[in-house]
This record gives structure tokens, sequence and C-alpha cells, in this order.
């Protein structure tokens, strides 16, 4: 990297004195050397454009070399990572309630890390399904979250009347999986829970193929000849990697890859054939299994897409009723039965939809990791913060400059230590240095 080192020197004084240059300009920020462009400029590139700290000092390096804009400087790693921090805790402690804008609903769940850490997490978003399609970033508002070493439902339950009371007013109803903690929470805090619909119905095909032989049988195949072809000329069409936890959530690719091999079979080769000609002694199950992942989705989509409603329900059941008649009956039934539940839990008919599923609090939770420190041991840290700055109560592309501004003359390097203090665990990556440091 010496040689980048070098070209920034040579690029700055180059820019000093020339006149031909745009340059970057903004509101200055008291006690701040740049601006409010430059410092928002970072933190976007950050956040949403997935540089590292250090990858955002390089792009600044490039815009400077390559298109002549003149940025003032370029800031170090350091105050970078500090305006990340600083911005996320404004928005944090600054979000906007979703009971200002009527009814809302939480989204809640845990996300485990390294050791014993465990964060919860809840998300505000206002009951009424307003949009069709599935929820977006700029729909939630980060109304907390919290690190544990474990969440009881005494504990959950006193989280959840924390973020309650940050949002102003009783949450219509809860979303959440099928974990017991959470369960018992939310009744005994006294709200409505909805299940979410994709955990359920990974729930119902667990629970109907997870011990059936013929599934055992070609779960097992299908590993082994991962490993036979993967350094050889057949491995173009290996199947897609299975999850070892949670299984039963992406089986759907593998499934579809299946069905694709043995309708290709004829047009392959006579190797590939002979790597792949077992998928033939399968083929009953996986159009079996396929057909069940096709209704599935079908229920899931419909439910995500337009909300949950008497209208959805019945339709999600009249999908179940005409579903191919080889997909199990009890499957059938328990999401049946399921959907028959969650009805008695809506308000009368003709009410406004309601959300039903969770899966852009786990979307948050991979964006969160994918900003997080690569060494699994530093556990959670302030870039935590930066869950908020990706939702819409918080986030701030778009926003005025001045919001920039005021949210590093607000929130001082003090602050930011003393919540990070308050609110985080021990870094175990800190703690096993100062251990083993003789």
């Amino acid at each position: 990297m010496r040689w980048l080192r070098v070209a920034h020197k040579q690029a700055n004084s180059e820019l000093k004195v020339s006149k031909n240059k745009s340059s970057v300009v903004g509101n200055e920020i008291k006690r701040h050397r740049y601006s409010t462009v430059l410092v928002s400029l970072c933190v976007s590139l950050f956040v949403y454009g997935g540089c590292s700290f250090r990858g955002v000092k390089r792009v600044l390096l490039c815009l400077e070399l390559e298109l002549g804009i003149s940025l003032g400087g370029i800031p170090s790693k350091s105050s970078i990572e500090n305006w990340v921090g600083k911005m996320g805790l404004f928005c944090y402690e600054k979000v906007v309630a979703p009971s200002d804008f009527g009814p809302y609903a939480i989204i809640l769940d845990e996300s485990m890390s390294f050791g014993s850490a465990r964060m919860m997490v809840a998300l505000g978003v206002n009951a009424n399904k307003v949009k069709q399609g599935s929820l977006m970033m700029d729909e939630v508002w980060l109304l907390g979250f919290s690190v544990r070493t474990s969440w009881k439902w005494g504990e959950v339950k006193a989280f959840l009347e924390q973020v309650q009371e940050k949002a102003g007013s009783k949450a219509a109803y809860v979303i959440s999986d099928g974990g017991v903690n959470l369960k018992k929470a939310i009744q005994e805090a006294d709200i409505t829970r909805i299940c979410d619909v994709g955990h359920e119905i990974c729930k119902f095909m667990e629970q109907s193929y997870k011990v059936d032989t013929r599934f055992k049988a070609w779960i097992e195949a299908v590993t082994k000849v991962r490993f036979q072809v993967y350094m050889t000329d057949t491995a173009y069409l290996i199947p897609p990697k299975q999850r070892t936890v949670a299984r039963f959530t992406n089986l759907s690719g593998v499934a579809t890859w299946a069905v694709k091999m043995l309708e290709a079979m004829p047009t392959l080769s006579l190797k590939e054939q002979g790597t792949y000609g077992w998928l033939k002694d399968h083929e009953g199950f996986i159009r079996e299994f396929e057909a069940t992942f096709q209704m599935n989705e079908s229920i899931l989509k419909t439910v995500k897409n337009d909300g949950l409603s008497h209208k959805t329900i019945e339709q999600c059941i009249q999908i179940c009723q005409n579903a191919q008649k080889w997909i199990p009956q009890k499957h059938r039934e328990k999401i049946i039965a399921y959907l028959q539940e969650e009805k008695e839990k809506l308000p009368k008919e003709g009410h406004p939809n309601w959300h039903a599923s969770s899966d852009i609090l786990e979307s948050l939770f991979g964006k969160y990791k994918s900003n997080a420190p690569t060494n699994p041991m530093n556990g959670v840290t302030s870039r935590a913060l930066t869950m908020a700055l990706m939702t819409n109560g918080n986030c701030f592309p778009g926003k005025e400059q001045t919001e920039t501004a005021i949210a590093l003359e607000t929130i001082s390097m003090a602050n930011l230590a003393h919540w990070k203090k308050e609110h985080l665990p021990e870094n175990q990556l800190v703690k096993r240095k100062k251990t083993m440091k003789n």
C-alpha cells in the first residue's frame, strides 16, 4: 500500500495549487475539521456501500485521483469509525416513535454472537400493512436492542416494556418466532402474538420430513455428491450448499436443483449421468418434496406481500385444499390449523391487514453482521448502532446536511464511551489480550 500513500501525498499537493478541480463543500461542524458532506459520504460508504473503514479511505482517494474532487483531506480510519458511532447513537436515541403515526406493531427476535452474548432487537412498524410486498427498511424503526448472556422470559418482558415506553404507547401486536422465552414474555405482557409465518411453515416441514427415511436417504446422497465432485469437471452441476442449522429454511433450493437435474438428465454426458444418475432413484420423493415447497411458497408469498387478514387466510386455506394430492395430508392440516388459529387473533373482518413476517429483522441482522468486526471474539460492539442508521426513522441518506452537524455536535466521544460501558458486554478480544499480555 506504499504506492497508495505516495499517490495520496502527491494528489494533496497538486490539489492545493490546482484551480480547475471541483471541491466538496458543506456546512461546518463545530470542533470538527471536515464538512457535513464529507462526513455523510463516509458514513454512507460504510453503512450502505459495504466498505470497511480503510475501504472508505481508499474510495475517497480514488475520487481525488480520478475525478479531481478536492475533499479537503482524507480522514483517518479512527475518525470515520467515530463518526459512524456518534451518528448511530444520535439516531438511536432520537428514534422516531411509530406511535406518532398511529397503531404500531413490534417485530421481536434475538441473535446469537460470540461466547454467551445474545442480542435482543425490537423493530417498530405501522400495525396496518400499507404497501403491497415484503417489508422494506424504510418502513421500520429500531425501537431498541439489548445484550445479555441469556434471555429468560422475564427479561424479555422487561425489554418489551422498555421499548413500548420509548414508543409512547402499547403495541397492537408482536411478531416473533416460536421461541419459548419470547412466547411466554409476550403472553405475560398481555400483547397479541402473531406467529412469524416463515418460521411456522419451516417448523411444519421439519415435523413432516425430519424423520422420513426417504428424506434422510436423499439428503445423504446430496451431501455425498458435493464432496465427490467438488474438484472435478462435473462440479458445475454441484447441488446448492445446505445449512447445518435451521436446515429446512433453505432446502427449497436443493429441491429445485434436483427437479431441474432430472429434467436435464437426458442431455447430460455419460460421465455426468453416471455422477448424478442416482437422482432417478429418488424421483418420486423429489417430486413430492418440490411440490410441497411450491405450495408453501404460494402461502408465504400471499401473507408476506398482502399481509394477514380474513381474506388472505381464506386464500391460503384454499391453496392447501387445492394442492396436489401427493403432498402429505398432515402437513396441509397443520398449516390450515395454524391459519385458523391466527384468524382468531385478528380484529373483525374488514380491518386493515396486519404484518406476519420477521424477515426484515433477519435482513437487518445480516446487514449488521456484514459490518461487524471480522474476528468473532469481539462479540457485540458499538457497530450494532449501525442498525439505527439503516431504518426509516433514523437513516440519514436524503436528509439535510444540518442533521449530520447536529449529530456530531450533540454526541461526544465521552457520550459514546459511556453508552458502550453501560450497554455492551466486555469485549472478549480485549479481555484475551489483557490476560495473555505477559
